[in-house]
């Protein structure tokens, strides 16, 4: 993150200071990833021992010789062109419940200052590698866990966890800080009753005010079968986005509800960095082509700031060893190099209506087009009249490509575009950039 702070600029992509625009392929599992044997204060046996070997001669250690675990994890999601990893900060009496910054799970008015060192300088070098962190500030079964022990509406354990996070990780370069998973989503009356709007509001206005940046601030949505959360924060001052979860399936989920939100937020005049970042999968591996079309391309076509990967069926909590998710780490790195090494403004890319059901597009200024098309085929456009080249890009592979026999077009009405130069059954992205004279 060498590229200065990263903060949001009233636009749908984050912006660091040096003018470069954020695009964000991340890992939204494991939830528990600070749940590791090598922090002080930590009941826990996770170790990475699969990622020690990615630990290279020079990289961070603390006490001695620990740390080889986690830091090639952060070692091996960078080469796999990762560049965020969502987790929680707290998670007392949640899923996995080893991991908060307290001396015991009960103890938030006793920090532990040895653990949060050791969390600051992991932190930091995520921050070196190019890392964002989205830190997740409480989860389902926890989200009321200050206001059920001590009454009110916002609890002052609460206020007091807000400020000591940011008094020490605030100057990060890259942070999002999300004020809750799944929140909202009440399961039982206690420790895990659901936060009302007005609550949710509140922590974001402490927290904003907390901030010395513009860093990200959303909410996440749960179950995967509603988004109603978001509606009361439209037009709030304090969150610059959200942070979604839809079932992977579904690709009214990945393009549709994707698309309302960036388009509501707009109209409500504080424009969201929208992520899909929870494509909930039931089964442990979501299926790849699904995943890829309904979820990935899906959100990225609606205007999406990026996305996670989500692990199912218990993983979330479990998984180690980040290998196992290859396949879905190479598709998401492929994602990203289109937008962000064909030279296009992808910053500026705005989704465009279509009557065709098979083809999503994006555009900018009539002179660069996007055009995936979900089930292959022959691409179709309206286009102005003007000269367009016509590349072909493969998303399975990442390859780069052209149809010989329609290399460039004139537009018009119902430019035909060709077809793909191979396996025209598959889905493929079309980028028409317009020539130069």
């Amino acid at each position: 993150m060498g590229k200065g702070k990263l903060q949001y600029i009233g636009e749908h992509f984050l912006q660091f200071t040096n003018g470069d625009y954020f695009f964000k392929m991340g890992a939204n599992a494991p939830e528990v990833f600070l749940q590791y044997k090598d922090f002080d204060g930590t009941a826990s046996e996770r170790d990475y021992k699969d990622h020690v070997a990615d630990w290279k001669a020079g990289d961070l250690l603390w006490q001695g010789d620990k740390g080889k675990g986690i830091v090639g994890v952060i070692n091996y999601l960078k080469e796999q062109g990762i560049n965020s990893h969502y987790f929680l900060l707290m998670n007392a009496y949640g899923d996995g419940k080893a991991a908060f910054p307290w001396k015991g799970k009960d103890d938030y008015y006793l920090y532990d200052v040895s653990k949060l060192d050791q969390w600051q300088v992991l932190f930091d070098y995520m921050m070196q590698e190019g890392m964002m962190t989205q830190f997740v500030l409480s989860e389902q079964e926890n989200q009321s866990y200050f206001e059920n022990n001590e009454g009110g509406d916002f609890a002052d354990s609460r206020k007091i966890y807000y400020r000591e996070l940011v008094a020490r990780f605030g100057y990060l370069n890259a942070v999002t800080w999300n004020i809750g998973e799944e929140n909202g989503w009440e399961k039982e009356p206690t420790y895990g009753k659901s936060i009302t709007t007005s609550q949710r509001k509140q922590f974001a206005a402490y927290l904003s005010d907390l901030l010395p940046y513009e860093d990200l601030i959303v909410v996440h949505n749960g179950p995967s079968s509603t988004d109603a959360i978001f509606e009361d924060l439209l037009g709030d001052p304090s969150y610059s986005g959200i942070s979604f979860q839809g079932n992977y399936q579904d690709v009214t989920h990945g393009y549709g509800r994707m698309l309302h939100w960036r388009n509501a937020s707009a109209a409500a005049g504080r424009p969201w960095v929208v992520t899909y970042d929870e494509p909930y999968s039931s089964p442990e591996y979501p299926e790849l082509d699904v995943w890829r079309k309904n979820s990935l391309w899906a959100s990225l076509m609606a205007g999406a700031a990026g996305m996670e990967v989500y692990i199912g069926k218990g993983e979330d909590l479990v998984i180690q060893d980040y290998r196992k998710y290859a396949a879905y780490w190479e598709i998401m790195n492929h994602a990203k190099n289109f937008f962000t090494e064909s030279g296009i403004p992808f910053q500026r890319l705005t989704p465009m209506t279509t009557e065709d059901n098979n083809s999503w597009v994006l555009s900018v200024d009539e002179e660069v087009f996007v055009v995936y098309l979900r089930e292959g085929g022959e691409g179709e456009l309206n286009l102005p009249s003007e000269v367009f080249e016509i590349h072909w890009f493969d998303p399975r592979t990442g390859e780069w490509s052209r149809n010989e026999a329609l290399k460039e077009a004139l537009g018009g009405e119902k430019t035909a575009l060709g077809k793909a130069p191979s396996q025209p059954d598959l889905d493929w992205v079309i980028l028409l950039k317009k020539k130069k004279d």
